[in-house]
């Protein structure tokens, strides 16, 4: 599949560091670019036609589903037409799906994706609020679009799974590449002691119920019950006033990593925690998982979306079962609190892990192996 030039196209800025997708797709970008000269085009992100989004949600008022007028035929056919005459002769190098699934150009095209928009939908909206058929003529044209994609990046083995069972196909042509962490990539060598004897639990999130805030709150409040002097550091999304006003809860707000200052703070943390615990019921590849692992910090999350490509259970991290149990969470902490070595060996291992596994630059080389 070789071509002279590739196109990069996005509906982000390629400098936008922010966090989750956006951050994914400037890291990536830059990530190719640096193996070889890629082209960008974007953001194509146009409005949204404010007509369409009055119309839905008037009908929403009165207890009617509404249209998905954030793709709506216009629109879709609107981000369509930017592409058409750009890069005739590259390959087309698609970030996400669902904004360009009304290309119909020659050229061929690849995609590199975290979900199908039917798993967007059952995992992060609340479907009833919109008409179904409209969410079927969004499903059908995606279905259509990737089956006619070169090649298809996947974020995880879930999300290839997940689609190909909800859209009923079988993609050929698939290379399964996870994520990589939304932070600058630098060689760290842990001080396995500090981290240990910290206790320090770290929550990073951008919905503290969604990505289970409150369930990381009570692990801890149940160790501590045990005998032990654990802490809880919050990031993000910030937690109700009774859990933030308890003596063992630390508050660090919104990191943001474009800010040398935040990003100090963000390292530092990830730096000297004991372990993160991220059970999340809303997700769909966890990069925060592998930015932790960059600085010898594993992770407690469960066994459910894109999680089990970055975490090792009892290696380099630990798998709890989706359904989110707290009493097996705290029975996993101990397992490595009471056995320092373990832990240390677990630093070490989800360390090396993600350097060899899980940045950029071995993603970037997965894909140019491909292309």
């Amino acid at each position: 599949m070789n071509s002279e030039r590739i196109t990069f196209i996005s509906n982000f800025k390629s400098n936008d560091i922010g966090g989750g997708w956006n951050g994914i797709n400037s890291y990536l970008f830059n990530a190719l670019n640096e193996l070889k000269n890629v082209d960008y085009l974007g953001p194509i992100n146009p409005k949204v036609n404010l007509f369409e989004k009055a119309i839905s949600k008037s009908l929403r008022m009165i207890g009617l589903p509404g249209r998905y007028f954030f793709f709506s035929e216009k629109r879709l056919n609107k981000i369509a037409g930017s592409i058409k005459n750009f890069g005739k002769d590259s390959l087309l190098f698609f970030f996400g799906v669902t904004p360009w699934i009304k290309y119909h150009g020659t050229q061929k095209y690849v995609v590199y994706t975290d979900i199908c928009f039917e798993d967007y939908l059952n995992i992060f909206l609340d479907r009833t609020k919109f008409k179904e058929k409209d969410l079927r003529r969004i499903v059908l044209q995606e279905k259509a679009f990737l089956k006619n994609a070169t090649h298809i990046f996947w974020g995880s083995n879930w999300a290839k799974e997940r689609s190909e069972e909800l859209l009923n196909i079988k993609f050929q042509n698939n290379t399964i590449l996870s994520t990589g962490g939304v932070i600058p990539f630098i060689n760290y060598s842990p001080n396995y002691s500090v981290k240990f004897e910290n206790s320090q639990i770290l929550f990073i999130s951008t919905d503290f119920i969604a990505k289970g805030g409150k369930v990381v709150f009570n692990v801890v409040k149940k160790l501590n019950s045990l005998g032990y002097n654990f802490t809880l550091s919050i990031v993000g999304d910030p937690a109700p006033k009774e859990i933030l006003a308890s003596e063992f809860v630390n508050y660090h707000g919104y990191l943001k990593k474009a800010q040398s200052s935040d990003l100090a703070i963000l390292q530092n943390l990830y730096s000297t925690s004991f372990l993160m615990i991220h059970p999340t019921k809303m997700d769909t590849m966890g990069a925060v998982i592998a930015e932790a692992g960059y600085y010898g910090l594993p992770c407690v999350a469960p066994n459910n979306f894109g999680i089990p490509d970055l975490i090792i259970d009892s290696k380099t991290g630990i798998l709890v079962s989706k359904e989110i149990k707290e009493d097996e969470i705290v029975a996993r902490v101990l397992e490595i609190k009471n056995d320092r070595d373990k832990y240390y060996k677990m630093c070490k291992d989800v360390q090396n892990f993600m350097f060899n596994n899980r940045t950029w630059n071995v993603i970037a080389k997965k894909i140019f192996k491909v292309l």
